[in-house]
């Protein structure tokens, strides 16, 4: 191994730590790095500046340690002969990530999920476990939301579905999760999960807990027509939650989820750090994270796991989650 490579290897670390959250101080002290199945040098044997290194038959760059900074690129395909305890993420010849086949890396779909986002029982997971499970949420819920899907129940029946939500609402940390397609809500104790998946600029509309059933109407039918678009997509759902603690009562689109699984993945997609409800149990489950280094737990204050009803879960959700946009460029996983 070159000091070149030992280098190269050392600003590859350096790159994962910094995209992980790390300070640019801690990640270039960060080791061991694998090149080739050797151990690279500590911390400053490869000295300071700007070092014009090569990994492997294709993969250049150039490496500034003062920094704590890299950039490779790959000028022929997607292989490397790096390994990195966490992501040493390589980008190609049109700056897109790329993946580094036989060394642990993959593809870059997203920002991970950080130990601040993480919550209840999120699962810690390596960055390119992150990155896999993100890809395929992604997929996952491109085909859920593309599915055949309509509102026609929510036109139908639309006067019975008020007078019913009505009723659940009222009730502590209360709700309803109404099925658009039939008009029908979702049963208690289904075996689903609800997950909040809103688009940039959709505010949740909101009245006094103590509303009249007239007032209530009202409110209803300006989600209605404020949803239309996002209750059209598959596996949308029109939320209705009573917040206890903001003496409100809440309407919003929810996805609803068939498996943890796509809670898992789909919550990792679209940064769900709110979490999913358990409508069988009302417990909440949440998408993997990214912890800083191995070892690090999130704070015991963030381990919640049971809710006291829909209605405490939604008002969690939207609190702590950001709107979550598709990006216009994203292209389908490679199989």
């Amino acid at each position: 191994m070159t000091p070149l490579e030992r280098a190269a290897a050392i600003g590859l670390m350096t790159q994962a730590m910094l995209e992980a959250g790390v300070s640019g101080d801690d990640a270039a002290k960060m080791a061991p790095v694998l090149v080739d199945g050797q151990a690279a040098p500590e911390e400053g044997d490869a000295g300071g500046g700007t070092i014009s290194a090569q990994l492997a038959a294709s993969i250049s760059g150039q490496v500034d340690l003062s920094e704590a900074s890299v950039k490779a690129h790959d000028t022929a395909h997607d292989t490397a002969s790096a390994t990195a305890r966490r992501d040493a993420q390589l980008r190609d010849g049109r700056g897109r990530f790329a993946h580094a086949a036989g060394t642990g890396t993959v593809e870059k779909v997203t920002e991970p999920i950080g130990l601040e986002g993480a919550r209840g029982n999120s699962r810690p997971v390596s960055h390119d476990e992150f990155q896999r499970a993100a890809a395929e949420g992604r997929d996952r819920l491109r085909a859920i939301q593309s599915a055949p899907w309509s509102t026609r129940g929510l036109d139908d029946g639309w006067a019975g579905i008020k007078a019913r939500a009505y009723a659940e609402v009222r009730k502590p940390w209360g709700g309803a999760t109404v099925d658009p397609r039939t008009g029908k809500d979702l049963p208690q104790g289904a075996d689903k999960y609800a997950m909040s998946i809103k688009p940039a600029g959709m505010d949740t509309t909101s009245i006094g807990e103590h509303a009249s059933a007239e007032e209530f109407g009202e409110a209803m039918d300006v989600a209605k027509a404020k949803y239309g678009n996002q209750l059209a997509k598959g596996g949308s759902y029109l939320g209705i939650f009573h917040d206890d603690d903001l003496n409100r009562i809440d309407i919003d689109p929810v996805t609803v989820l068939d498996t943890l699984q796509e809670v898992e993945t789909i919550g990792a997609w679209s940064h769900a750090i709110g979490g999913a409800f358990g409508f069988a149990s009302g417990d909440g489950f949440w998408p993997p994270h990214v912890p800083p280094s191995p070892g690090v737990q999130m704070s015991a204050e963030d381990d919640k796991h049971h809710w006291a009803g829909p209605g405490q879960w939604h008002s969690h959700a939207v609190a702590v989650q950001e709107p979550h946009d598709e990006p216009e460029d994203a292209e389908p996983a490679a199989e």
